[in-house]
């Protein structure tokens, strides 16, 4: 095999290689946005069982969040808003 030959088999490769991995970010995009939209819907559904006092929660889940409070606050976050502005 020439040089000339392992470089265009390289290539083709590395071609076949980003196509299987542009398949793959849709098909994670795609899952990502399902997941999305689900959770929104879920989120609109327990809004309105608050705002309507039918909402329940378990015990369990309260002290689930009550940890996750705790493991949270030994970390910093930090928010940079974007700047909308059009100057």
């Amino acid at each position: 095999m020439t040089e000339l030959e392992k470089i265009s088999y390289t290539k083709s490769f590395i071609d076949i290689f980003r196509q299987d991995n542009i398949s793959n970010y849709k098909k994670q995009t795609q899952a990502r946005d399902e997941l999305k939209a689900q959770f929104r819907i879920r989120i609109a559904e327990i809004n309105r069982e608050i705002q309507s006092g039918s909402f329940s929660v378990s015990e369990a889940l309260v002290q689930k969040l009550e940890e996750l409070s705790v493991s949270l606050e030994k970390h910093k976050i930090y928010y940079f808003p974007e700047n909308k502005s059009t100057t």
